[in-house]
């Protein structure tokens, strides 16, 4: 729907944004649109969300992705303060984690 190309940085990734693409309430697709920094100690964090979508009721979504058995205790906690801030300004937020593995790996011939 998006009618350009919106960029991705793992073959997880483009099969997400594939699916995401198909969704016919999707209008909208961007790829990292932000960068997000909290402060904390002993060392600040941030996360770049790997995309936000604008659906055709107006609402806006920010997803992050990634292979469940990659997902650890760090990146879980990255996951929860995004979701926080999101429900704060008023975003849906999505993790997509479940994608079958042979939608996305490429497997050597």
């Amino acid at each position: 729907m998006n009618r350009g190309h919106v960029g991705f940085e793992s073959l997880y990734e483009r099969t997400a944004l594939m699916m995401l693409d198909r969704e016919p309430s999707v209008v909208a697709i961007f790829s990292q649109p932000m960068w997000i920094f909290w402060p904390g100690r002993p060392s600040p964090r941030s996360h770049a969300p790997d995309f936000f979508i604008r659906h055709s009721n107006g609402d806006g979504e920010i997803v992050d992705m990634g292979p469940h058995d990659r997902i650890d205790d760090v990146t879980i906690q990255g996951f929860e303060a995004t979701r926080r801030l999101c429900d704060q300004e008023g975003f849906h937020y999505l993790v997509m984690s479940d994608l079958k593995p042979v939608l996305w790996r490429c497997r050597a011939q």
